[in-house]
C-alpha cells in the first residue's frame, strides 16, 4: 500500500504520534468521555446508568493500559476516579456548552406548544 497516495496521511501519522506520547491518564479521561457519548447515542441503553458505566469503563481501560504493572488495584481505582472525573467534567462543563449550542444527542426536539387563545376557553 502506497501511503503517499492517501490524502492527509501525514496528519494521521502526526495524530497517532501525539496519542502514543500522551500519558495513560489523559487517554483514559478522553476515552471515557467518548464512551459516555457512545453510550448516550444508543437509545436502547438507559441514560441513568451512564455515570456508573463510564466509571467502570475507565477502571477497566486504565487497568488494561497498565496491566504489566505490579499494583493493579491502584490502577483500577485510579481508572474509576478518572471515569468519575470525565463524567463530572461532562456534567459541569461540556453539558453547558451543549445546552448553549443545542447539540444534545439524547433528546429529540419537541414541537412548540400551541399558544393559548380565548377560543380555547369557550364552553
Amino acid at each position: 500500500m502506497n501511503t503517499n497516495s492517501i490524502p492527509y496521511w501525514d496528519k494521521v501519522l502526526q495524530a497517532d504520534d501525539i496519542l502514543r506520547a500522551a500519558p495513560a491518564g489523559i487517554l483514559v479521561f478522553v476515552l471515557c468521555i467518548a464512551f459516555g457519548y457512545t453510550w448516550r447515542a444508543i437509545k436502547v441503553l438507559p441514560n441513568r446508568f451512564t455515570p456508573l458505566v463510564v466509571m467502570i469503563f475507565g477502571a477497566i481501560f486504565n487497568l488494561g493500559l497498565n496491566w504489566e504493572q505490579a499494583d493493579r488495584l491502584r490502577f483500577l481505582v485510579v481508572g474509576f476516579i478518572l471515569g468519575f472525573a470525565a463524567w463530572a467534567t461532562h456534567r459541569l462543563i461540556i453539558k453547558r456548552i451543549e445546552d448553549k449550542f443545542g447539540g444534545k444527542l439524547d433528546e429529540e426536539e419537541e414541537p412548540p406548544a400551541k399558544p393559548t387563545t380565548t377560543d380555547d376557553y369557550k364552553p
